[in-house]
């Protein structure tokens, strides 16, 4: 999400109302915006389905299709989506950007199989003309491609054009519906699902141009790279099966209780219950907009600075202090979401008990909806606090935790069904598992140092296990070989300092010693009390982006991990101050080299500190 923290980091930082409200504004477009879209676009060909005379059943199997290739399209997806977002973090800091849309091709190449015969073998119980189960069968493979390119549109910036893509996509489905319905027979549910199908293909198509456009090839087309990530990170793939199928396993088990229905002869649905679902459901939608906005602009800020101190070697007082910053920034963000989120359901819950009973829901549907939008707000609230927790890389907690919700809210929805109280086991569920997920969020914030210096293993692992394996008679002819050389090499640096002591010159370069060694031979050049004149020539900033930095911008930055430079050309002149000299360094040539504050402390002075640091292809000054 780095390019809607941009964008939103911008927007908070201009002060008064109005930026505030373009804010959240574009916080709801880009993380909502598509998933109204698509409530919109099913809602719209429901009522152009009614509009051209479907009947009851053409209507009931169209909302279940739909539902059944949402649900498991996502189900299937979400164990290897954990997974490619962890793989795509990590290549993407190791800047190794042309294995992204790589690995993008490589998990369909797995997952469209899978699922398409997943999807076939379902469909071949269902009734229904060969027509509709092609066109559901599009539909659901669709869908699992967009949620794969939803992992991978989080890496892009242009969060705007996302959003326009499902637009047009939308607009597209239902122009082509309704000239479906004017001029081909097909059934009904048919006819709605074609113009979803061909509305989702533009929108899929739209996101893989503008995957070409902005990731670049892999001339090793190492399409499996993030495969190893399985093995790696088991625990990831587990939790993202957990969490996303504890959302629906209360649905499930009620589809299959006594009051389930049947519809086509393969599908099990029961609207007394999903009804309340899905408008519950609804009212979490502010907590996910707010998350956006406080991890992006106020979290983020204070996690990254932490951990900056910590990789940079950062003072203890620097590292407390931004620990606290951190600490303090998180668990004020959850508050506000609480809070927020508490005053949403509580006006989602008195809204529906005057408007739902006027679309029929009857009052024991009601009961059921009021338990279920308290559950889904201890549901939301849980879910922020797993992403929380794998901020921090807890994998082994969110394991844990996804599970408990995942089995818990399984076992409680039975019994409580067998009981009649509908809607309970997800509420007791949720309230149980948010009180440990709080718990264990508390507990990794007040033991971070731990888990940050702490929790690290002593060795590689392929050294541990080398270690294991080795037998006893390898292991002392290893240590005798080891004891060797430490021997032999003490001797060699006694006999160079004996060498040194009678004035010869010796030279340690990186092959005989391992480390990087300062050649002092440079000094042998240098003329005491002599001024070398260097002239630096700033250029305009030219890489395009939207918000370039100037020489005045560049001077007033106080950021101490600000990355921001500007292009220079960097030459050498006579020491009368008339400027470069023909045949000096860095005359007559084009940007040599870049140019960027350095320091803490001079970052607030007058007078700034500067790095420069030479391009490659400049050479070397004085060589």
């Amino acid at each position: 999400m780095a390019g809607i923290g941009f964008e939103l980091r911008k927007l908070f930082k201009e002060e008064g109302l109005i930026h505030h409200v373009k804010a959240y504004t574009f916080s709801s477009m880009t993380t909502v915006g598509p998933m109204i879209l698509c409530i919109l676009l099913v809602a719209a060909l429901q009522s152009m389905m009614s509009f051209f005379g479907s009947n009851y059943l053409d209507w009931e199997i169209y909302i279940t299709t739909v539902t059944y290739c949402f649900i498991f399209s996502i189900i299937l997806t979400c164990g290897p989506s954990m997974v490619l977002t962890r793989f795509i973090a990590d290549i993407i800091f190791q800047k190794k950007y042309e294995q992204v849309i790589s690995s993008f091709y490589g998990a369909l190449i797995v997952l469209l199989p899978v699922c398409g015969i997943v999807c076939l073998l379902f469909l071949l119980g269902v009734s229904g003309s060969m027509g509709y189960k092609i066109a559901t069968y599009l539909f659901f493979m669709e869908l699992v491609i967009l949620w794969i390119q939803g992992i991978y549109l989080s890496a892009l910036k242009d969060y705007q054009r996302i959003v326009q893509s499902f637009a047009i996509g939308v607009i597209v489905s239902l122009i082509s519906a309704w000239l479906l319905f004017q001029f081909l027979g097909m059934d009904a549910t048919t006819t709605a699902l074609a113009g979803i199908d061909i509305g989702f293909t533009v929108i899929v198509a739209m996101n893989m141009v503008h995957f070409e456009q902005v990731f670049p090839r892999n001339k090793q087309k190492d399409y499996f790279a993030y495969w190893g990530y399985f093995k790696k990170y088991p625990s990831a793939f587990f939790s993202g099966v957990f969490v996303y199928s504890g959302i629906y396993i209360h649905n499930f088990i009620y589809w299959f209780g006594k009051q389930g229905v049947v519809v086509a002869d393969h599908y099990r649905v029961m609207p007394v219950y999903d009804f309340p679902v899905f408008y519950a459901y609804l009212s979490v939608v502010p907590s996910l907009i707010i998350f956006v906005v406080t991890v992006e602009t106020s979290f983020y800020e204070k996690f990254r600075i932490y951990y900056r101190n910590v990789v940079d070697g950062g003072t203890y007082n620097s590292m407390d202090n931004a620990k606290k910053e951190m600490q303090k920034a998180l668990l004020g963000g959850i508050s506000f979401l609480v809070e927020v989120q508490l005053l949403f359901t509580v006006f989602s819950i008195a809204l529906g008990l005057k408007l739902l009973p006027k679309i029929g829901f009857t009052m024991e549907q009601l009961d059921t909806f009021t338990l279920l939008a308290l559950g889904f707000f201890f549901f939301i609230i849980m879910f922020v606090l797993l992403h929380a927790l794998m901020y921090f890389d807890d994998r082994k907690g969110v394991l844990i935790i996804s599970g408990l919700f995942f089995f818990s809210n399984g076992v409680l929805t039975y019994f409580t069904m067998m009981m009649e109280f509908n809607g309970l086991g997800m509420f007791i569920a949720s309230f149980c598992v948010l009180a440990i997920a709080i718990f264990r969020l508390l507990y990794i914030l007040q033991n971070i140092d731990y888990y940050t210096f702490c929790s690290q293993p002593l060795f590689p692992e392929n050294k541990q296990k080398n270690v294991k394996t080795a037998k006893s008679p390898m292991l002392f002819l290893s240590l005798v070989i080891t004891t060797s050389l430490l021997l032999s090499a003490c001797s060699k640096e006694e006999t160079v300092t004996e060498t040194a002591a009678e004035g010869a010159i010796v030279v340690a370069t990186e092959e005989d010693t391992g480390k990087l060694v300062e050649d002092k031979r440079l000094y042998e050049r240098d003329v005491d009390k002599s001024i070398k004149s260097l002239y630096i020539t700033i250029l305009p900033d030219t890489s395009g982006e939207n918000d370039p930095v100037s020489w005045y911008e560049l001077n007033r930055i106080t950021d101490r991990y600000s990355e921001e430079n500007l292009d220079i050309i960097m030459a050498e002149g006579s020491e009368d101050l008339t400027g470069p000299k023909h045949g000096m360094f860095g005359y007559g040539s084009d940007a040599n080299a870049k140019i960027s504050l350095r320091g803490n402390t001079a970052r607030y002075a007058a007078q700034k500190s500067y790095k420069i640091k030479l391009f490659d292809d400049a050479g070397l000054w004085r060589n």
